[in-house]
């Protein structure tokens, strides 16, 4: 990533500080993968990580700039979907 972490988080409007961009993980996940770039990281999870924290599909030259946005909508559709099942569930 170009940008410092603490410039990209005084920037609102920046799709990265999206709350869609957020998952709880632990703090040693945290620092193993702080300094890698999302291209290295997403290949090191494990399918079930992938399901756990709704981590779209997404294309094998993945880009934080050209595909940022993509992702994140991906990664709401999932929630979503996952929340309306749930709820439905719920009623039963």
């Amino acid at each position: 990533m170009k940008n410092v972490t603490s410039d990209l988080r005084k920037d609102k409007r920046n799709l990265l500080n999206s709350p869609l961009n957020l998952t709880y993980i632990s703090s040693l996940a945290n620092k193993f993968i702080g300094a890698q770039s999302p291209q290295v990281y997403l290949d090191n999870l494990y399918a079930g990580s992938i399901t756990d924290h709704f981590i779209p599909e997404r294309p094998k030259d993945f880009k934080v700039e050209a595909d940022q946005k993509k992702f994140l909508e991906d990664r709401y559709h999932l929630i979503l979907q996952d929340l309306q099942q749930h709820l439905q569930e719920l009623c039963q």
